[in-house]
């Protein structure tokens, strides 16, 4: 039994636009750790066995000048979300039906690398036996951003099935699932066999089986595929799933509001970074990636300069960058993406 990690490096990072663009996504930015977030998950990733990273084919050369040329690189003609992306690489004559699947995104930040390394050593431990696994975050905050996990029956002092997924609660419903104790955030990792997750599909997802039936290469499939989540197309239908209780660090670089929780903020609470001049002005984020950005009398907001777009928004709204990136797309301004 060989255990294969996946990394799925195909996002878009649009949260973090103007930092991240369409040739230099958040995944492949060093301003979170100080190296690509790609290369951090790719070193983990090989503590398991062989490494399979995920991307676009618009960004695969600088995946590779990244993690190397002699990396096992899959590049997608077209992204269809991770249900594809996972069904396609376990499809793989290579790998073994008995072998092991450990799927990872590119855009987190893990710190305590021993508790990771035992957390996933757990999980494989319960996908060999023919269990999917999840792995849930103890919460330190509501966090609206983040997919939940409930967890149920115990199965050992850190492994317990699963009850039920959430999908992104209102602040309100996340501050009630933190008193609860029992829920956790979903990292989007997983772990299971080939075996396991083939006959989910099968039984879950049988569009997706069809598709790649009916396909006679990587581009057809892709272009008759639905467009789809694993969340959605397994882990929220599958029974025999469980979740491991991790306790090492973690952040989904999700939103300019993660700088904040990486870095430590000034006296006055504002994080900033490049050349910044402040005056009466509080709890902001604020990146000068060109020339100089000064501020007097802002509060709570993301102001972030680069040599040809300013983004100006409430730090409240983080996650709404993603709406502007759709703006410009419409007022086909893709020069600016």
């Amino acid at each position: 039994m060989k255990t294969y990690s996946i990394i799925l490096a195909g996002g878009k990072g649009e949260r973090f636009w103007p930092i991240s663009r369409r040739r230099k996504p958040k995944q492949v930015l060093n301003i979170f750790t100080g190296k690509p977030l790609v290369l951090e998950a790719y070193e983990r990733a090989r503590k398991f066995g062989d490494v399979i990273v995920i991307t676009s084919k618009e960004i695969e050369d600088v995946i590779r000048d990244i993690i190397g040329n002699d990396a096992d690189i899959i590049a997608e003609p077209v992204g269809k979300n991770t249900a594809p992306a996972i069904y396609w690489v376990a499809k793989r004559e290579d790998i073994n039906p008995e072998d092991i699947l450990f799927v990872t995104p590119s855009d987190h930040i893990i710190g305590n690398i021993p508790n990771f390394v035992e957390a996933v050593n757990k999980g494989i431990e319960y996908a060999s036996k023919g269990h999917i696994v999840v792995f849930g975050i103890k919460p330190n905050r509501p966090e609206s951003g983040y997919g939940y996990i409930e967890a149920g029956e115990e199965l050992d002092e850190k492994v317990a099935k699963v009850k039920k997924f959430y999908e992104k609660p209102s602040i309100k419903r996340a501050t009630e699932f933190v008193k609860k104790g029992n829920f956790y955030w979903n990292s989007g990792m997983f772990v299971f066999s080939k075996k396991t997750i083939l006959e989910a599909f099968e039984r879950y997802a049988p569009d997706i089986v069809k598709a790649y039936e009916s396909s006679k290469n990587m581009e057809e499939f892709y272009h008759s595929v639905v467009d789809i989540s694993i969340d959605y197309a397994i882990m929220e239908k599958a029974k025999n799933i469980v979740v491991v209780k991790a306790d090492f660090y973690w952040e989904d670089a999700g939103a300019y509001t993660a700088l904040e929780r990486i870095y430590h903020p000034d006296a006055s609470g504002n994080t900033m970074f490049g050349k910044v001049i402040t005056k009466k002005a509080t709890g902001n984020i604020i990146y000068a990636e060109d020339g100089i950005v000064a501020t007097y009398g802002v509060k709570d907001m993301i102001i972030v300069h680069t040599k040809d777009a300013t983004l100006v928004i409430p730090k409240k709204h983080a996650q709404k960058v993603k709406e502007l990136v759709e703006e410009l797309k419409k007022k086909h301004l893709t020069e600016y993406l």
